[in-house]
């Protein structure tokens, strides 16, 4: 595989080792990272000889070190015709990197939704993560197309080497419950042979987050397994608009995704002006849920329910 493809893979790696948080003051992967040292430390562990440190030189020291702006091949909106590898940068504010699948890698907010100040390592599964393609919005995108540059192998998660050797015995009907310590990209390793196949199991459950906890259940597809998966049940919640009822998941803290964007949308539009259109449901916008549902007499649960959703959309 070339640089690039193996720039995808370290932050994929370093999205799925909870070992790695967020935070702005100790940021150079000690343990932990923002968003523009992530990214360039992923391809300096390349060979590429990035001086960048922050969001506000990487332009320059990219281009100069073999990166082309791709703007014009590229949708900044849906991500069409992104490579893995491609280098998403918002030069005030915010670095990314796509990793294929429509998915990117990104150090969002440490667990007290700031960048600094908590705890060392992921403690959300969300500080650093995989997560469904979004435009923040992006000014550059930034493809790496040197030729012969030094790259290195990608070594899976830090617990691929206990755990490849477990038996497949562990899924029952289908099912593989999630224990401590366990990444999607140790389960992609273990159950089909390569970590990269993460975003298979991602696919499978539905899952818009590579953050996964013990005592999830989730749909392994083995080719050898004979038994028919066990459908795991989704919790969703129905709302009703005039004659029409739809079924809609319950969100809650730790969710992210297009429809946590658009719960957001829809507090933003009806006056709570502050809350960021991120698609990551963390403290804030549980907060401003919270607070919705008090000025509305409801039970204050901080999660977006049918009797909250049918309230924003009316």
């Amino acid at each position: 595989m070339g640089v690039a493809s193996n720039a995808a893979q370290e932050a994929i790696r370093i999205a799925n080792d909870n070992t790695h948080g967020y935070d702005q003051t100790n940021r150079l992967g000690n343990p932990d990272y923002d968003c523009s040292s992530l990214v360039i430390d992923v391809y300096k562990k390349q060979g590429v000889p990035l001086t960048c440190t922050f969001t506000g030189n990487m332009l320059g020291d990219m281009l100069a070190k073999g990166f082309k702006n791709v703007n014009a091949l590229v949708n900044r909106v849906s991500g069409a015709g992104m490579e893995p590898g491609d280098v998403l940068l918002n030069v005030a504010n915010h670095a990314a990197i796509y990793v294929g699948n429509n998915l990117i890698v990104q150090a969002s907010k440490n667990e007290k939704g700031t960048i600094t100040g908590g705890q060392p390592g992921d403690q959300t599964g969300n500080e650093i993560a995989v997560r469904g393609y979004y435009n923040f919005p992006w000014d550059y995108v930034l493809r790496y197309t040197e030729s012969g540059s030094t790259s290195i192998p990608v070594t899976p998660g830090a617990n691929t080497s206990t755990q490849a050797q477990k038996p497949v015995e562990e899924i029952q009907n289908g099912i593989y419950t999630v224990k401590q310590g366990d990444s999607l990209w140790d389960l992609a390793a273990k159950f089909y042979g390569k970590g990269t196949e993460f975003t298979r199991i991602m696919k499978d459950n539905g899952l818009t987050s590579s953050s996964i906890k013990p005592g999830m259940q989730l749909k392994i597809g083995q080719q050898t397994q004979t038994t028919t998966p066990v459908q795991t049940p989704t919790q969703t919640t129905p709302v009703s608009s005039g004659n029409c009822t739809v079924t809609l998941p319950i969100l809650k803290y730790g969710d992210t995704g297009m429809r946590v964007r658009k719960v957001q949308a829809l507090l933003k539009y009806i006056g709570y002006s502050t809350i960021e259109i991120d698609g990551d449901f963390g403290p804030d916008t549980k907060s401003k849920i919270e607070l919705f549902q008090k000025a509305k007499g409801f039970s204050v649960t901080g999660t977006v329910d049918a009797k909250t959703y049918e309230a924003l959309l009316s």
